[in-house]
């Protein structure tokens, strides 16, 4: 089902990042360290809470308390942890907004409620609640939580071939048991089901009750499927 995409984000280009092909105005250094490094706030925008440049392999963040690194940021690849808990970070909603560079393949995009989401809605059994988005050769795939297998004849909430191309600006919005998606190309909707990203204090069957995503980006969250393509990711937490 097609929605009306979010409002503008500030800054050049759609998704607030200039376009490949273009001077970055300063917002990052052509020449960084090899290694994992930081960002200090000023190198990104003041509205924009988390940008990871994969390029560089460096992580900034203005939220530590809701936002952090799970794992890398190495070799071009990293999982974060994005915790929206309304009594502890009072933030209800994220965006992640991802840009391509000129060459994408495998897995770029997984975003779940487990820390073990491997993708096709695999988990270790961390979590019964274990729904997740995934990017793989292009096309974006929504799976439900282990719930909703019981429930439903067929696991996926929605699959949308070529939604993500090299150079191409990507966003997800993630909340309770919803998801809005679109890209600069003018594909754009939401999924909303109870069996989706359940972040409002969900019994859960296997694991803790908790109000976590996790976000791997050239990687799945968990194990050994990774992929190519992202250069640099903007997230921006929103209360409710």
């Amino acid at each position: 089902m097609a929605s009306q995409r979010p409002g503008p984000i500030p800054g050049r280009g759609d998704g607030g990042f200039p376009r490949p092909d273009d001077d970055d105005g300063g917002l990052l250094p052509r020449t960084a360290p090899a290694g994992p490094g930081t960002l200090s706030p000023s190198d990104f925008p003041a509205d924009v809470h988390c940008e990871i440049d994969l390029v560089a392999n460096r992580f900034g963040c203005r939220r530590p308390d809701a936002i952090h690194v799970f794992e890398g940021p190495h070799d071009g690849q990293v999982v974060v942890k994005v915790v929206l808990d309304p009594r502890g970070t009072e933030m209800t909603r994220a965006r992640f907004e991802v840009l391509y560079g000129d060459q994408a393949s495998g897995w770029t995009v997984n975003i779940g409620d487990s820390p073990s989401n491997n993708g096709w809605g695999g988990d270790s059994s961390d979590q019964t609640r274990d729904s997740e988005l995934q990017v793989l050769d292009g096309a974006l795939t929504v799976i439900c939580d282990d719930v909703g297998l019981a429930a439903l004849k067929d696991k996926n909430l929605l699959a949308l071939p070529d939604f993500a191309r090299p150079g191409d600006t990507v966003t997800f919005e993630v909340e309770n048991n919803r998801l809005v998606y679109w890209n600069n190309r003018g594909s754009e909707g939401n999924v909303d089901s109870p069996y989706l990203f359940c972040l409002a204090g969900q019994d859960d069957k296997e694991g803790p009750v908790n109000y976590d995503l996790f976000a791997g980006f050239n990687r799945v969250v968990q194990g050994g499927r990774t992929g190519t393509g992202v250069k640099r990711v903007r997230i921006t937490l929103f209360p409710k």
